[in-house]
């Protein structure tokens, strides 16, 4: 409890660097655990692309890189009327002509765009 703490409904905060497992245990006497390492917060983000070009339908995969630290990522389209990205994994999908910006957040406010330019397929 010193490192992490886990509400009710399974969430679970970190508290302070360390390692920590979670026991989850149901009624019947079964249990799983997990193993769950709190690291430094990130210094900086960066993506693998900082702009990409795609054809309406067509997807590609953004994927962050952190210095020094660990974080959770969390992505956002400008307008997810031309490019619609997964908040989680950061999959884009071109969905109509246009130009959007995909923004990936770690949990300490660092963060980093990608521009996205979707064209018509012809």
């Amino acid at each position: 409890e010193s490192v992490i703490r886990v509400d009710q409904k399974g969430n679970i905060f970190a508290v302070t660097m360390g390692k920590a497992t979670v026991t989850a245990s149901t009624f019947n006497g079964f249990k799983a655990t997990c193993e769950i390492t709190v690291g430094p917060p990130p210094k900086s983000i960066s993506l693998n692309k900082t702009s990409v070009t795609l054809k309406t339908g067509e997807k590609a995969q953004l994927e962050a890189v952190l210095e020094d630290g660990m974080s959770t990522v969390t992505y956002k389209s400008s307008d997810p009327n031309v490019c619609k990205v997964n908040s989680e994994t950061g999959e884009l999908t071109a969905k109509s002509t246009g130009g959007a910006i995909i923004t990936a957040t770690t949990h300490n406010g660092k963060s980093v765009n990608c521009e996205v330019k979707v064209i018509n397929i012809s």
